[in-house]
């Protein structure tokens, strides 16, 4: 089987299974199985595979048929410049998650110095990316991440140090229950898929339950986060959660009745969806 071969085979194989992204997976899946990037790949499409590539390829799309991510087949992803592993005790994080990264660095560089010791808090950091990304971006920073799942905790603990940062720690914590210090900046990625709503079945069948659905209209759990957030950030501290779609207004309604006096504001993504909640403190 030739390069061309290969890719014509699997790109059939996935559409015929109604494989999301079928052209997209079949060409990360080759690469991966070859050990060789997509410019070098496509500069020989009539070179052969082996047949222990081949057979290994194979794998990949029987497992891609079945509709599990092409990130879960490999069991790595590639999110905000580093390397993350990933499996199925943790969800696969999303390229719309690097805007609250984002605009937490913007805040912080924003106070110049203040921003050297300044100690974050990730809530339902899962396999860290959250914490790591911004461990990375302050080394001077205390980053602590937390999440109810003791399995996903494993993977983050294992992804700061893939990733050589030092300056993060994890401990489990159904939200704020083991939290006792305050932080400058708080961040939370937490369930907000609405019970009834439809997901993708790489998702639903692969991606953990725990870290998917919050309630009837997805904002139960931020309706926990918000009732207990108070006793955990500083006076002027802020901050930054990530949310979904036509979950804004009733976002500042919770933020509103559990934080009076605190600003809110909601920023929507590129496709015009409510994205990232905003919370500054009131000094």
């Amino acid at each position: 089987m030739t390069v061309k071969g290969a890719l014509s085979w699997a790109k059939k194989e996935l559409r015929d299974n109604n494989v999301r992204e079928p052209d997209s997976s079949a060409m990360v899946l080759l690469c991966d199985a070859l050990g060789v990037s997509r410019t070098k790949l496509l500069s020989d499409l009539t070179k052969k595979l082996s047949k222990l590539q081949e057979k290994k390829y194979q794998k990949y799309i029987e497992r891609r048929k079945k509709h599990e991510s092409v990130w879960h087949i490999l069991g790595y992803v590639y999110f905000w410049g580093l390397e993350y592993e990933v499996n199925h005790d943790v969800m696969v994080p999303r390229p719309e998650t690097e805007m609250l990264i984002e605009n937490v660095v913007n805040y912080l560089l924003g106070r110049g110095k203040e921003q050297e010791k300044v100690r974050i808090l990730d809530v339902g950091t899962g396999s860290g990316t959250i914490a790591i990304a911004l461990a990375a971006e302050f080394p001077g920073a205390e980053v602590t991440g937390t999440d109810v799942s003791v399995k996903a905790l494993k993977v983050a603990k294992k992804n700061a140090k893939r990733n050589g940062i030092r300056n993060v720690k994890f401990v489990e914590s159904n939200l704020f229950s083991n939290i006792k210090d305050k932080f400058d900046i708080i961040t939370a990625n937490l369930p907000y898929i609405p019970d009834e709503q439809s997901v993708a079945m790489e998702v639903h069948h692969y991606e953990p339950a725990l870290a998917l659905y919050g309630g009837r209209d997805g904002l139960d759990i931020y309706r926990d986060f918000f009732a207990q957030v108070l006793g955990h950030i500083t006076p002027n501290g802020a901050i930054f959660c990530e949310i979904g779609i036509s979950q804004g207004e009733e976002f500042k309604k919770i933020v509103g009745k559990r934080l009076p006096g605190a600003s809110v504001t909601v920023l929507s993504d590129l496709a015009g969806i409510d994205r990232i909640g905003i919370i500054k403190m009131a000094k």
